[in-house]
């Protein structure tokens, strides 16, 4: 080459070829000082007990999309690799003007001493990466082997053993002593495993004696996949990509896959339809196979040797025998998955059913649970947890509702004590308005958790909005990123902020929600009167029904709640309002949407009310209820479900400048 090339990328071969005398170690990714074009550099070794004078290699080159850039054989001519020795990296396999995102090598033949020797009918064997050290561990090791390629846990695997400092070992090599840095193969694991255990200890105590370093090295983040993050095996290599780029990323909790395109399903909506045809008394094998061989593929693309089948049959057979209950059934979405991705990582794999704990009312026994957790997972190694289940006090299955894995990851977050908690989705952030409405809305960089719960429980839908209360209680920040463009910041979610990213930006964000109803009554005198109020709720409370929103005025008052909530015992509600507070006159009003502006900084802007109602009338929108809380954190409004989308048009374009 006439140019120097620097290092832009480099990532370990996480596979090996069975039996071959020659092992795929490394791909480089070099950029050329002058001409900016990209070359492709392979490292390989010998594994074999006779020197290497050549082989020939298979490659392809894709692009971030996974499109082919390039595919053509290699050929490594005049070599003099001795076993064990690596080779490669000196020689440029490709040049390309379009950036390589990933390499694909299938080794064709090798000669030894002149001789040929045909490696194609080899079995290939898709590796775990190695994981991540903790820090003080990491730390502590290189201390005291000398050694600061140290980083990851050394561990032992069926096909080979990888080394502390990455480097895997088949054993076809037949070594004790690691070629790329040397180190010792059995002190290396017996001084780790002492660390880990004192580090555990240390740690089941309650860091009494931790120092402030140690807190700093001990950052831990717990990160939570959703369900478009886990549709296929292409997600999976994304996600993995996600945690090997930033070593904080150390418990994951994951969702059942979800759609792989438009027309697709969710594993979800499969295993309720599955449960419904049971009860039905209709055959639902071919939905069951539909499930198991959404995750069966992931697996096998993946080249995971993980035995599933054995657990989808027993499965089938308790579903077939009505021995399963619709909330265990449901959760094996997640369960599958979470077991899927321990596998790839290399991580341990702890069920939530063994740690999230629920009272008999279906609430969260908090302290039950955090320590539960704690027990099970070794702070600073990889931990895999399947989201939205748990167990009640009889140890049955019980899940949240639906979108419930964000609240297994803040309660994971909040009982390890978490730095951050991030939820990994398919937008950049928290949007201002739904896509769907808006055209190409702006993401929200911060958010408070006052604003959050406001958004989450007016209609948007990035998170569940009962995920906020345990990461609010340790103060813990919550941030908000896209699965697909990891590059992308997202939005932040925390108690407070210290200065604004935009100081003209009073408006947070704009969501809503459609199909509510509307009760109204009016009652001359009622501000004179106690109990008016008290009867109407104590009806709606007797038949189960929540309110979300009570606008009032001085001889009237309205109560607003989901049409779904009412609709089925409308007229005996109805009537008994009329009972018992003896209205002058009684209304209800369906097809209503109820729409919020949500603005931490709407309180120190006068005349934001006013705007809104000028927006929507000049529009042509009219207005069907008004309520806004004390702290001015929200502006809510009803209108016709017809004009729901408009509404939300106008105020985007109103109040936000792109």
């Amino acid at each position: 080459m006439d140019q120097n090339f620097s290092l832009m990328a480099q990532s370990r071969a996480n596979y090996y070829t069975a039996g071959s005398p020659v092992q795929f170690v490394r791909v480089e990714l070099l950029k050329g000082d002058t001409t900016g074009e990209v070359a492709v550099c392979l490292t390989f070794k010998n594994v074999g007990t006779e020197p290497l004078t050549g082989l020939v290699v298979h490659f392809k080159c894709k692009d971030a999309a996974g499109q082919v850039l390039c595919e053509d054989d290699f050929y490594y001519e005049q070599l003099n690799a001795q076993p064990g020795a690596v080779f490669g990296s000196d020689d440029a396999v490709y040049v390309s003007d379009t950036p390589v995102s990933s390499v694909e090598v299938e080794q064709d033949r090798a000669f030894l001493n002149g001789r040929g020797v045909d490696l194609r009918n080899y079995k290939r064997v898709r590796l775990n990466m190695p994981r991540v050290l903790p820090g003080s561990i990491a730390k502590t090791l290189q201390q005291r082997t000398g050694n600061v390629q140290l980083t990851c846990v050394p561990q032992d695997t069926e096909y080979g053993w990888f080394c502390a400092c990455g480097a895997f070992h088949p054993n076809e090599e037949n070594t004790t002593v690691c070629s790329e840095c040397g180190g010792d193969r059995a002190g290396i694991r017996c001084r780790n495993a002492r660390m880990a255990e004192r580090e555990s200890q240390r740690i089941r105590r309650g860091n009494s004696r931790m120092t402030e370093s140690d807190r700093e090295e001990q950052k831990m983040k717990v990160v939570k996949f959703g369900g478009s993050s886990m549709a296929d095996a292409g997600q999976y290599r994304k996600v993995r990509d996600i945690l090997l780029a930033d070593p904080e990323r150390r418990v994951v909790v994951v969702s059942a896959a979800g759609k792989r395109f438009g027309n697709d399903h969710k594993l979800t909506d499969l295993l309720y339809l599955c449960y419904a045809h049971v009860q039905y008394g209709v055959d639902c094998s071919s939905i069951f196979d539909m499930i198991a061989s959404r995750y069966l593929d992931i697996r096998d693309e993946l080249g995971l040797d993980l035995a599933l089948e054995p657990e989808l049959e027993a499965l089938k057979k308790r579903i077939d025998a009505k021995e399963v209950t619709q909330e265990e059934l449901v959760s094996r979405g997640e369960y599958f998955s979470a077991k899927l991705m321990a596998a790839y990582l290399g991580f341990q794999f702890v069920d939530a059913a063994d740690w999230v704990k629920f009272n008999m009312d279906g609430t969260v026994n908090e302290e039950e649970s955090y320590q539960a957790l704690n027990s099970q997972v070794l702070v600073g190694y990889g931990a895999v947890i399947p989201g939205f289940y748990g167990t009640m006090p009889d140890g049955t299955i019980h899940t949240f509702s639906r979108g419930g894995s964000d609240i297994t990851g803040a309660l994971a977050a909040a009982a390890l004590d978490a730095d951050v908690y991030e939820n990994w989705t398919d937008v950049s952030g928290i949007l201002m308005a739904d896509p769907r409405i808006v055209d190409d809305p702006q993401a929200i960089p911060e958010v408070t958790y006052d604003e959050l719960r406001e958004l989450s429980y007016s209609g948007a839908q990035v998170l569940h909005e009962d995920s906020i209360f345990p990461v609010r209680e340790k103060n813990i920040p919550v941030n908000i990123r896209n699965t697909n463009e990891p590059e992308a910041p997202g939005t932040m979610i925390q108690e407070s902020f210290s200065g604004d990213v935009d100081p003209d930006r009073f408006i947070t964000g704009i969501t809503g929600k459609k199909d509510f109803s509307i009760i109204s009554l009016t009652k001359r005198g009622m501000s004179n009167q106690v109990g008016v109020l008290r009867k109407v709720l104590t009806v709606l409370e007797r038949h189960g029904i929540s309110v979300d929103y009570v606008p009032n005025g001085i001889d009237n008052v309205s109560v607003v709640l989901p049409t779904w909530a009412i609709e089925k015992d409308l007229y005996t509600i109805m009537a008994e309002i009329k009972k018992e507070a003896q209205p002058d006159t009684l209304d209800v009003h369906h097809h209503i949407a109820v729409v919020a502006a949500v603005g931490r900084k709407m309180a120190f802007r006068p005349g934001i009310s006013g705007k809104i109602f000028a927006a929507l009338g000049e529009s042509g929108i009219n207005i069907r209820m008004i309520n806004q809380g004390p702290d001015e954190l929200n502006i809510i409004f009803g209108v016709d479900n017809k004009d729901f989308k408009e509404a939300i048009r106008v105020l985007y374009s109103s109040f936000i400048t792109k």
